[in-house]
């Protein structure tokens, strides 16, 4: 299946192309597979399946590639996603179209703006506010796959992210754990792994987790993963 319709206006990429380690074979495999069972609007054939920011926000997907307006909450009203909005780049403050999500946390509110980056590889936050931290900005950053993945698949990406210190290099690592599975009886649901590291192979950050259609993030794993002053360089950290 070819693109031929953006999955959401706007974008942040960074000229660097993501790098790609695909599975072909057990790619094939599980596509043919998956259109044997009938067919979803969250699959498709032989290419992989299409991942939308719908599945991340939670709302019912066309399937087309397409996104309508997101206004939705979750959470039983703690977490809201609405947008694309017509927002400005925190950092050079060009126009884009980004989604808010606010999340009402005991300590505080979480706020992020996220945009469709990489080429249109992922979603990724340009603005991250979290309740007794400094503001975090970003170019090229990749939280959430979008488009065709496959099963096994790892993508790596290159992002900015702007410190108190200066700018900073990230290293992105997205895999695909499973592509299309049962979780918690919904099907279609998706999980993966997220790493993020700086210039020194550290990790900073490695997440695992599942999108649930019409549910959007319903399981989530992260750790700690410093150690002293030197962190680790495995995701995630041993110990």
């Amino acid at each position: 299946m070819v693109l031929s319709r953006s999955i959401c206006p706007g974008g942040d990429a960074v000229p660097t192309p993501p790098r790609r380690r695909v599975p072909w074979l057990r790619a094939g495999l599980l596509a043919l597979a998956l259109a044997s069972c009938g067919g979803s609007p969250e699959v498709v054939s032989v290419a992989g399946r299409m991942v939308t920011p719908e599945l991340w926000a939670g709302v019912a997907s066309s399937g087309d590639g397409a996104v309508p307006g997101i206004d939705v909450r979750s959470g039983d009203g703690q977490v809201t996603i609405r947008g694309p909005l017509k927002t400005r780049h925190p950092v050079d403050g060009r126009p884009i179209r980004s989604y808010e999500r606010i999340a009402r946390l005991a300590q505080g509110r979480k706020r992020q703006l996220l945009t469709v980056t990489q080429g249109r590889a992922g979603l990724g936050r340009v603005l991250d506010q979290r309740p007794g931290l400094p503001e975090r900005r970003f170019t090229g950053d990749v939280v959430f796959p979008l488009g065709v993945w496959t099963e096994g698949e790892v993508r790596e990406f290159e992002a900015i992210e702007f410190t108190l210190f200066g700018p900073a290099r990230r290293l992105i690592t997205l895999e695909i754990l499973q592509l299309d599975h049962v979780h918690e009886e919904v099907a279609h649901s998706l999980s993966y792994r997220l790493s993020i590291r700086d210039e020194a192979g550290r990790v900073l950050d490695c997440e695992v987790s599942v999108y649930s259609p019409g549910r959007g993030l319903v399981a989530f794993e992260s750790s700690s993963y410093w150690r002293g002053s030197s962190g680790c360089t495995t995701c995630p950290c041993p110990g």
